[in-house]
């Protein structure tokens, strides 16, 4: 079902874009938080694909800024999870950073990377790259709508790529930052999301089997995750 939302979603965008209905709607978020619930599901799937994923430089980003909460999440969902989707072993690294007033968001993989032939038409609707078990995951919109959300928030996207070696994508989307001084909660909230990357994920284990106390005790001595 979710599979399904996603290829709805994608070819409604494509559909807006193509009609020049995509609005970008600015507001006031917290953007250490937006980066990190959109992390969260893409470091969960490295995980089951036993590859490293790995955040840099969430620490050193403004609290609060103007920008759209719901495209920036977007961009950088898809950029996530093809570096996830693509990469078999080997890690995916996001690295945040911020100039003058803009968001830059690079996310790295070990993939098959792209070859010359496919760069051409890397950017256009329908179009989908890889092998073949890859293919069927998706539309081969992401990119294009990705680069048509960053053209209308005044960005842009760049990419590298060595074949074998695997790819990068650089995203910079502007914001305006709101001036606020930031408060003790503020700084702790930054360490949490910084170094506890599934922070606020609670995860129920239920079965019919009786446990004695000493052995309940055992698990939640060993318990890592609340």
């Amino acid at each position: 079902a979710d599979h399904l939302l996603t290829l709805i979603g994608d070819l409604l965008d494509i559909s807006k874009a193509e009609a020049g209905a995509i609005r970008i709607e600015c507001s006031e978020v917290d953007l250490p938080e937006l980066i990190d619930r959109a992390v969260v599901p893409m470091r969960l799937r490295a995980m089951e694909k036993h590859i490293g994923f790995e955040v840099v430089g969430l620490e050193s980003l403004p609290d609060r800024v103007v920008l759209d909460r719901t495209r920036v999440r977007q961009v950088l969902l898809n950029l996530l999870s093809n570096a996830v989707k693509f990469t078999d072993a080997g890690f995916v690294r996001l690295t945040l950073s911020v100039c003058e007033n803009n968001l830059t968001m690079r996310v790295e993989d070990t993939g098959p990377g792209i070859s010359d032939e496919e760069r051409s038409v890397l950017f256009t609707p329908f179009t989908q790259l890889g092998p073949h078990e890859k293919r069927i995951q998706g539309t081969g919109l992401g990119l294009t709508i990705t680069r048509h959300l960053l053209d209308l928030m005044g960005g842009s996207i760049e990419f590298e790529s060595s074949p074998g070696k695997g790819s990068a994508f650089t995203a910079v989307v502007p914001y305006e930052l709101v001036h606020c001084e930031p408060s003790d909660g503020d700084s702790e909230r930054r360490n949490r999301l910084a170094h506890e990357p599934l922070a606020g994920v609670r995860i129920v284990l239920a079965d019919d089997g009786e446990r004695s106390e000493e052995h309940t005790s055992e698990l939640q001595s060993r318990s890592v995750i609340s």
